[in-house]
C-alpha cells in the first residue's frame, strides 16, 4: 500500500547571458512534498527540492524520477503536479506519471489575473452605443476582482459566467468606440477564458490518462485559433463604400 499523496510543484525560467543576449537556457526547479508515511506514528510531511537544466543534463528526467522514488512513489500512488501548464514541464510530468493529476497553480493563475486588472485600469471611464452611456472601466475592474474571488474559492462555474460578462462588455466597447485598450484586453480575457474551459474539461476523470504529450501540445492552437486580433469588420454588400468622401 502506498504512502500518502505526493504533490510536486514545478516551474521553469530562462537565464540569459548578460553579454550575449541571444544566448539563454531554461532552468527547471521544483519541490515535492509527501503528505505522510504509513510507517510513521505522526503525519509529518517530508519534502525535497530539485533543479536542473535539460539541455546540459541528459539524464535530468531520470534523476527527478529517482528523487520521487526516494520518497516512496509508487504506480498506484496519488500524485498531483502543480505548474504553469507550459509544454516543457507538462512533457516532463507526463513522462514521470501519465496518470497523475495536472493542475494550474494559483501563483501563475493570479499573476495572469493581475495583468488583466492592470490593463483594465487603462480603459475609458465610459462607453457609448450612440444612445446611452455605460460605465466601462470600474465595471470591468470590479468583475475581474470578482473573477479572482470565484477562482480562489473553487467556483469555476461562476467564474466562467463572470468572465463571459467581461467579454461582452469589452466586445461592446470595441464595436462602439474601437478602443485599442479594450481590444487588447478582450483578446487577453478570451484566451484566459479558453484556458479555464480546457482546464475544466481535462480535470474530468474520463479525460485523465487519455491524452499524451502530443495531444497536450495540440491544445495551444485551441486557445488562439478563433481569436481575431484585428477586430470585426461588418460589410454590407448591398451598398458601395463611400471612397470618394474618404478621399
Amino acid at each position: 500500500m502506498p504512502d500518502g499523496p505526493l504533490t510536486v510543484g514545478i516551474d521553469g525560467g530562462y537565464v540569459r547571458d548578460w553579454d550575449e543576449k541571444k544566448r539563454q537556457f531554461e532552468v527547471i526547479v521544483g519541490k515535492s512534498i509527501l503528505a505522510f508515511k504509513r510507517e510513521d506514528m505522526e503525519d509529518i510531511p517530508s519534502s525535497k527540492c530539485f533543479g536542473f537544466v535539460q539541455i546540459f543534463d541528459t539524464k535530468s528526467t531520470r534523476r527527478l524520477f529517482e528523487v520521487l522514488k526516494s520518497q516512496g512513489m509508487q504506480l498506484n500512488q496519488q500524485l498531483t503536479f502543480l505548474s504553469d501548464g507550459g509544454d516543457t514541464v507538462r512533457d516532463l510530468q507526463l513522462y514521470l506519471s501519465p496518470e497523475a493529476e495536472h493542475l494550474l497553480d494559483w501563483f501563475h493563475l493570479s499573476m495572469r489575473l493581475t495583468v488583466l486588472q492592470q490593463t483594465a485600469k487603462g480603459l475609458p471611464e465610459t462607453t457609448s452605443d450612440g444612445e446611452e452611456t455605460y460605465t466601462l472601466r470600474d465595471e470591468v475592474v470590479r468583475e475581474l476582482e470578482r473573477l479572482k474571488w470565484c477562482l480562489w474559492h473553487g467556483n469555476v462555474y461562476k467564474a466562467l459566467q463572470v468572465i463571459q460578462s467581461v467579454e461582452m462588455d469589452l466586445d461592446a466597447a470595441v464595436a462602439n468606440n474601437g478602443d485599442g485598450t479594450a481590444r487588447k484586453l478582450y483578446r487577453a480575457v478570451e484566451e484566459f477564458h479558453n484556458t479555464l474551459m480546457i482546464q475544466q474539461v481535462l480535470a474530468e476523470p474520463a479525460w485523465q490518462g487519455r491524452l499524451v504529450a502530443a495531444d497536450l501540445r495540440a491544445l495551444t492552437p485551441l486557445l488562439w485559433a478563433h481569436v481575431n486580433p484585428y477586430g470585426t469588420f461588418t460589410l454590407n454588400m448591398n451598398e458601395r463604400l463611400p471612397l470618394e468622401q474618404a478621399a
